[in-house]
């Protein structure tokens, strides 16, 4: 019996000092993680053993390493995101090149401060059971890698000139009086920013052998669809300006040039203005004659007026339907009465609408003195013609201005009036010869100008005007046809 009781007492002594050695020597080992200042044994990174260095040994070694990690092969491989239709754009062949030349690098700092982390973090059992790991088997470390946006950016930028293009539009030409439809082609477009981002998750994951470059694909205009309805010549109108005078040609042109291969859609409103845009210096323009209050001065763009005016009537005999329109202040010699269109960027616009439930076209050209503007579209059937109406003739009014300079009775006239006009605008509609419909589609006032007389006077302060009478001129007669060959119409002074 007290054999007994002295082994039990024997037993109880042996596991306290057991579960005692056991505390002391896990307390050791906590004391011993905490306060060790270097790397545990078996953790390991980009192939480099780190055990017992210290952060600085191991950054150092990682940097030496990473060097060779720079100098790796990276795919850049050309990713379309969306294409509508990926037929349309030919593929981009990949390129290989050097990690660091599109600055990808080891972080060296960061991954060993990950590797000194090892066993450090978490409860007690957690450190020990990593500690117990790394020991046992070996731990390899994720090495942290970093993207240089700046170095990538110029990276990018350099591929540009090799994977982007600009879309081109559909067009439309008429050879030898038959349509020919070109066809449109899609651009592409590096997308700088979704690029930058992807490569930066990749790259932080340590997933850059093969990096997509992110490409957009840029749609033209005018599609091929837009125009494949297109089979005939809708309105037709052909004004002549004088070739020799070089600043004004040079306008017209700037401005035949952006008028176009412009589309006017189903429903649409086209605005001259907006599709010619501003006539300044800095786009080109040059001055030259252009009507202002009945009088010709410099302005810059002068001639573009002539451009609108074409148009209008080429618009007017495709049926499309006005929105706006400004008469000048006289009547202009290259357009019948009531025909001109007056623009002024900012102020006066030409605006058409298509009625049509398809896109008309509108081709322009300038060579050698003839402009010409056609609207195409989608035969109807249906003719236009225009009649230009006087419905009254304004009389010319006569001023007299004393003149104390001149002898006394004499008489000279400074300027030859114009009798001013209210013309209505008439459209007729044809079809199989036969007249469907007639419309005014608007009515223009030109006011008349004075004719200046200066008179000799005996005092020089008795200066006055007075009307003395009113003067008509004969009423030019058009008809209705006379639209289609206006090339007696000659212009060879301003808008």
């Amino acid at each position: 019996m007290v054999d007994r009781k002295k082994a039990r007492v024997a037993c109880r002594f042996t596991l306290a000092g057991l579960v005692g050695a056991c505390f002391c020597i896990l307390v050791s080992f906590a004391i011993a993680m905490r306060d060790d200042k270097h790397i545990f044994d078996g953790v390991h990174s980009l192939g480099c053993d780190l055990s017992g260095m210290t952060l600085q040994q191991a950054e150092q070694l990682l940097q030496d390493v990473g060097k060779q990690i720079s100098n790796a092969k990276v795919r850049v491989v050309v990713k379309t995101l969306s294409s509508g239709n990926s037929a349309s754009v030919k593929e981009a062949p990949p390129r290989e090149v050097i990690a660091s030349s599109i600055g990808i690098s080891v972080d060296p700092k960061a991954t060993a401060k990950e590797a000194y982390r090892y066993g450090r973090e978490g409860n007690m059992l957690q450190r020990l059971r990593e500690r117990w790991r790394s020991m046992r088997y070996g731990v390899e470390i994720q090495p942290r890698f970093v993207l240089n946006e700046d170095v990538a950016k110029r990276f990018i930028n350099q591929l540009k000139n090799h994977y982007e293009s600009q879309p081109t539009d559909a067009k439309v030409e008429l050879i030898n009086g038959r349509i020919q439809i070109i066809k449109s082609t899609y651009g592409r477009c590096i997308d700088d920013k979704a690029t930058l981002k992807l490569w930066n998750d990749l790259v932080k994951r340590g997933q850059f052998a093969e990096l997509p470059l992110l490409v957009k694909v840029v749609y033209p205009d005018v599609m091929t669809e837009d125009v494949a309805h297109i089979d005939a010549v809708l309105g037709e109108c052909v004004t002549w300006y004088n070739p020799a005078q070089k600043p004004r040609a040079h306008n017209i042109l700037l401005a035949v040039s952006a008028l176009d291969g412009n589309l006017i859609r189903a429903g649409e409103v086209f605005s001259f203005n907006e599709a010619v845009g501003p006539r300044n210096f800095n786009r080109g323009y040059k001055l030259a004659p252009t009507l202002v209050r009945g009088r010709f001065v410099e302005d810059v763009g002068g001639g573009v007026c002539q451009v609108a005016g074409t148009l209008f009537n080429a618009a007017l005999l495709a049926g499309l339907e006005v929105v706006e329109r400004h008469r000048h202040s006289r009547p202009v010699r290259y357009l019948p009465l009531g025909r001109d269109a007056a623009v002024n960027y900012g102020t006066l616009d030409l605006k058409v609408r298509n009625p049509y439930p398809y896109p008309v076209y509108i081709k322009a050209s300038a060579k050698g003195g003839k402009l010409k503007v056609l609207i195409l579209g989608k035969a109807t059937g249906v003719r236009y013609a225009l009649r230009s109406e006087v419905l009254k003739v304004l009389p010319i009014t006569t001023v007299v201005k004393q003149d104390a300079s001149m002898p006394p009775g004499k008489k000279v006239i400074k300027e030859r009036g114009r009798c001013g006009y209210v013309v209505a605008l008439w459209r007729l509609a044809y079809k199989d010869g036969k007249l469907l419909s007639k419309e005014v589609v608007c009515s223009t006032t030109y006011p008349p100008q004075p004719c200046i007389i200066s008179e000799g006077s005996i005092s020089s302060t008795s200066h006055y005007e007075r009307e003395t009478k009113k003067v008509s001129q004969p009423v030019p007669q058009q008809s209705p046809e006379e639209f289609i060959d206006i090339s007696k119409f000659v212009f060879s002074e301003g808008d």
